[in-house]
């Protein structure tokens, strides 16, 4: 909850197998207001009846109980006979947990989902180091840094602040960073 009485709304990515999906989830009370992707909004009522089990219920939905425990870092969620598991990360830690072949040497960074352009943190030439907040996006109501994958200088930046983007749409390219010949 934000301060103040205000809803926050915090975004999530869900990555099964190839298939990623954004979801955004604002609380108000015990009640969770659910984007997925683009599909209209939907309101869940949120309980607790002990730490390891969670039960949500749909606005005109019948209540679903689902188990919770710890593997390590790993959340295990068990319901109806199916078992997940998660890993949750901040944003800035699952950006960094980009796939090793693209860190080192992937050059684009990319709109994750269609959205404005909101703060440009770089120009070209700018160094950079993995993690670094490139640029600032707003799509779905919801505000989302990109990021660094790996150390590098900006080649070319593609955006302006207040342009509207596509998904996939390349809006930094990287560069790696250049040793200082030895003379």
């Amino acid at each position: 909850m934000a301060a103040a009485g205000r809803s926050a709304t915090a975004r999530v990515r869900v990555i099964n197998d190839s298939t990623e999906t954004v979801i955004g989830i604002a609380r108000d009370g015990n009640r969770l207001r659910i984007e997925i992707d683009d599909a209209p909004a939907m309101m869940v009522t949120v309980e607790w009846p002990s730490p390891e089990r969670l039960r949500l219920t749909a606005q005109h939905g019948m209540p679903s109980e689902f188990l919770l425990s710890r593997d390590g870092d790993m959340t295990v969620v068990n319901h109806r006979g199916t078992r997940w598991q998660l890993l949750v990360l901040s944003e800035v830690a699952a950006l960094a947990r980009v796939d090793r072949k693209t860190s080192s040497s992937g050059s684009d960074i990319l709109a994750e989902l269609p959205g404005a352009v909101t703060v440009i943190n770089v120009t070209s030439g700018t160094q950079v180091q993995a993690g670094d907040v490139l640029v600032v996006m707003e799509s779905m109501k919801l505000i989302f840094p990109l990021v660094a994958p790996r150390d590098g200088t900006v080649a070319t930046l593609r955006c302006a602040i207040g342009d509207i983007v596509a998904r996939g749409q390349t809006l930094v390219q990287l560069e790696p960073l250049t040793e200082p010949k030895a003379e």
